[in-house]
């Protein structure tokens, strides 16, 4: 099948493919003939009813079984042609007696990334303090921390089980909840709401209108919102002992709380280095994004949104049992970081192409001995997981592509180091000396 195509936009191509009318005919008589063959005809022996007859009464299907071949056969060619994955398709226009068919499809745009070798970047200086270890040791110390019943009054840190809670905002259904757990702190946003939760003690009952200004989130914006709960449970966290049984806890082998100290402030200063080079590859793909602009297809951004959105919905009512909609999270607030992300991975996957970048099978076993390290798990057991679940394989194997184009990237950058900002605290300005009067 012949076609032709035009240029819509860098990531919409439209074909038009003219259809031989002989063909069709052969088709509609290809079809009527197995429908003869096939089905019984009221008023006609089984075979013996006329063409003109079943071309009447299965037009519709005819016409759709033609259009589905014909359809098939020029996206099947239009993929080989291509040599690339459609992304989406939409048929504008089908006409058997014109004999013409068009369709639409999107593809990711056509890249010629050059000079992404050697560019200049700045990076921040690793500095690690002991109020990082102090800090890491401290949140360590709350997770081996045990919660205990506590009367009172909410302060930081302290969890509260909000009983019978209903909030009305104009606009909306009553959003209502048995139970709804929050652990007080006072910078946490809406300020308002949780200003009216200190100092609350268990069994109060709690009534209250908050009139939200125009600094308020997009959900509360200049309404008047109305809460209602009574203080259920109110649990505070207990430390343990810090003494040998639970330093070894912490790390294994560790005898004092130097030791644990020690591993901490290597552990930091690691994942610094990797969050550092993470940041600077960050850097650089921006840097090729803004030199080598192209558009996302629109309907594959839909998708990619619905996709992203479903599955980081999941994460939220599993970690905090609230959905992103209750949590006043939108969709449309996700779509600039999935946009730099689809424009990432598909200026990696033609750094990945040019270089041609392959992963060798140590590659493979270094990644494998890396997991089994981590999880406290045999490399056989590993192997065996992997090996038998392809579509795990397949991700560990486009991880380590990315991986290697990344560090390419890294590694051949103009890195200039430099140091973190300060933020300048502003000092309070010398009270004004009143004037002697003489009196």
């Amino acid at each position: 099948m012949d076609y032709s195509k035009q240029q819509i936009e860098d990531y919409l191509i439209k074909y038009t493919a003219t259809l031989s009318q002989d063909q069709i005919k052969k088709q509609k008589k290809d079809l009527i003939d197995k429908i003869i063959s096939t089905q019984v005809i009221p008023g006609y022996r089984k075979g013996k009813a006329p063409s003109y007859i079943v071309a009447s009464k299965f037009k519709e299907y005819i016409e759709e079984n033609i259009q589905e071949r014909t359809l098939t056969k020029l996206y099947d060619k239009i993929v080989k042609d291509e040599k690339k994955d459609p992304l989406h398709f939409e048929l504008e226009e089908y006409d058997l007696e014109k004999g013409i068919l068009i369709i639409k499809i999107e593809f990711m745009p056509e890249l010629d990334v050059k000079d992404y070798k050697g560019l200049a970047i700045e990076e921040v200086k690793l500095e690690l303090l002991k109020e990082h270890v102090d800090k890491a040791y401290s949140d360590i110390l709350k997770n081996f921390s045990s919660w205990q019943d506590y009367e009172g009054p909410v302060e930081d840190e302290v969890l509260i089980e909000l009983e019978d809670y209903l909030e009305e905002v104009p606009g909306e259904e009553p959003r209502k909840m048995d139970k709804f757990p929050v652990i007080y702190s006072e910078t946490k946003e809406p300020k308002e709401f949780y200003g009216e939760l200190k100092s609350l003690k268990k069994a109060d009952v709690k009534e209250f209108v908050l009139d939200f200004k125009e600094d308020a989130s997009e959900r509360f914006k200049n309404k008047k919102v109305k809460y209602s709960f009574k203080v259920g449970a109110l649990k505070k966290k207990l430390s343990p002992n810090e003494d040998e049984e639970l330093f070894s806890k912490m790390v294994e082998g560790a005898k004092s709380k130097e030791d644990v100290m020690k591993k901490l402030g290597d552990d930091i200063k690691k994942n610094s280095e990797l969050e550092m080079k993470r940041n600077s590859v960050d850097k650089i793909y921006s840097v090729l994004i803004e030199k080598n602009p192209f558009t996302v297809p629109p309907r594959y951004l839909e998708r990619m949104k619905d996709e992203v959105y479903e599955s980081e919905n999941e994460k939220y009512k599993k970690n905090y049992g609230m959905s992103m909609e209750q949590l006043n999270i939108s969709k449309d607030s996700m779509t600039d970081d999935i946009v730099k992300g689809i424009k990432i991975n598909h200026i990696r996957k033609h750094i990945l192409d040019l270089e041609k970048l392959e992963i060798t099978d140590s590659d493979i076993d270094e990644q494998f001995q890396m997991i089994a390290d981590s999880n406290n798990i045999s490399l056989d057991g590993v192997k065996s997981f992997y090996n038998t679940n392809k579509s795990y394989l397949d991700n560990v194997k486009n991880d380590l592509l990315s991986q290697k184009v990344d560090d390419l990237l890294y590694s051949s950058a103009k890195i200039k180091k430099v140091k973190p900002k300060v933020e300048k605290k502003e000092e309070p300005s010398a009270p004004k000396q009143e004037e002697k009067t003489g009196k």
